[in-house]
């Protein structure tokens, strides 16, 4: 301990700089030469989620002068807890039954362990239901105000099987694993409202819904030019719009309407965000049946648009005509250094049939990457399909070659572009690979061994 407390201050705010959240609450408490150290990487990032509680604990911060100058970031979960167990009897059996496959261990341990997660179940539910009583704007607003330096906000759905690992913020801080929350409910407006004064760089509204970004058009004009000056300076807009085509019947003309509106919404908050460096934008997952006419006006809407300096790109699940796709990466490539692509498909524009390996080659002959990730589908719906996942071991796959070829980084072309027998896929199948390229006149025959694949996989 004595030599540690003899190196410079710098060398200290690297090390902390190492630790998660839970190891820098345990530095604090060591020694008070670790207190400002292990502070200064703590409280630069505040969770909060929809409890009196959290937002208490938040406020307590925010009103300790030499805490609340070092947050520089709020991060909104939407997760609850369910209220579902009335008594410790129903509780203790489904926390033992969720358990069943778990290392015996000591009984008294076990019953220490849920009488724990029991108490913090019911002081998580009593927050929950006092947190409705108060006026949430409000709350966020008063928060914001006392944060002089924010400079980014995130919101984030934590969702996870309760009495699984406890991945998530409120899992952790409980014990206790938090449920959706019908995607935030509108909490990510009443965020951005709230610090829309503030000089943000960052924006990552994670898990939100379409009308969720109706905000800058149904407020008063004076709100509406806060909010546009707040998004022409960001430099980081991340956004994930899941669900995207489950809230609409696309069968009644109202709801089609409706749907353009909310695409229309997505566009004037682009064109708003004209300085951003990163970009990165998803919509689920391409869904197992093609919903092209649907899902093409997202990336019509975001083709229209240009960002000068963007520098990272993410584009997952979206519909797209290929040359619109090539034009619009070509239209970045002065200042483009990173792209991710994921479950992309490719619609047929007139007579031409869209490839994937000419999209592909494209992005390799017009663009300058250094790093470039692919993940997920990419088809055409008609004889091209592939498939790329990250849950297996990459020795034997060809993700790596492809990405290091995207980025000019290998000149040889992956070996996978040619036409795949039925014998040679069922042996990918059994060595776990995760990136097949099928050339098949048939594309619902691939689709019927990736169904297969899947559930083959979550057997095992």
């Amino acid at each position: 301990m004595s030599v540690i407390l003899h190196l410079p201050v710098e060398i200290l705010i690297l090390i902390a700089a190492h630790c998660g959240r839970e190891e820098l609450k345990a530095l604090r408490l060591v020694h008070h030469a670790f207190l400002t150290v292990a502070s200064q990487h703590l409280f630069q990032e505040i969770h909060i989620s929809p409890n009196s509680h959290s937002f208490d604990r938040a406020h307590s911060v925010a009103e300790q002068d030499h805490l609340r100058k070092r947050v520089k970031s709020v991060v909104y979960h939407y997760g609850l807890l369910e209220d579902a167990y009335p008594g410790f009897d129903e509780f203790r059996h489904e926390w033992f039954s969720a358990r069943s496959s778990d290392v015996v261990r000591d009984q008294s341990e076990l019953t220490a362990e849920v009488i724990w997660n029991y108490s913090c179940y019911l002081e998580e539910m009593d927050g929950q239901r006092t947190f409705d009583l108060r006026i949430e704007e409000d709350e966020l607003e008063d928060l914001a105000a006392r944060l002089p330096h924010l400079e980014s906000i995130s919101t984030l759905l934590d969702d996870v099987k309760p009495f699984t690992e406890l991945h998530d913020y409120i899992g952790k801080r409980v014990g206790m694993a938090a449920a959706a929350d019908d995607y935030g409910d509108g909490r990510f407006p009443k965020l951005f409202k709230a610090v829309a004064d503030k000089s943000l760089q960052k924006v990552s509204a994670r898990s939100i819904q379409w009308p969720d970004l109706d905000f800058i058009e149904s407020t008063p004009e004076q709100d509406a030019k806060r909010y546009r000056r707040c998004l022409r300076k960001l430099k980081f807009l991340e956004m994930g719009i899941y669900n995207a085509l489950n809230d609409f019947k696309f069968g009644a003309d109202e709801d089609k309407d409706e749907y353009m509106y909310s695409v229309d919404k997505l566009g004037t908050f682009l064109q708003e965000a004209s300085g951003l460096t990163t970009l990165k934008l998803d919509f689920d997952e391409l869904p197992f049946e093609s919903h092209a006419d649907e899902m093409l006006p997202i990336s019509q809407t975001i083709f229209r648009r240009h960002w000068p300096e963007l520098r990272v790109l993410k584009l997952e699940a979206i519909c797209a005509h290929e040359s619109a796709l090539v034009d619009f990466l070509d239209a970045h490539k002065p200042s483009l250094q990173t792209l991710c692509l994921g479950d992309i498909e490719l619609v047929q524009d007139g007579e031409k049939v869209p490839s994937i390996l000419t999209l592909f080659q494209s992005i390799r002959e017009s663009l300058r990457l250094r790093a470039c990730t692919i993940t997920g589908n990419f088809t055409n719906r008609i004889d091209q399909a592939w498939y790329v996942d990250t849950e297996y071991d990459q020795q034997d796959c060809f993700r790596d070659q492809l990405e290091a070829y995207l980025s000019r980084q290998d000149q040889r072309i992956p070996p996978a572009a040619r036409d795949v027998s039925d014998h040679e896929i069922e042996q990918y199948w059994d060595r776990g690979l995760h990136l097949e390229l099928w050339l098949h006149k048939n594309f619902s025959q691939t689709a019927k061994k990736d169904s297969a694949r899947q559930e083959t996989d979550l057997n095992r």
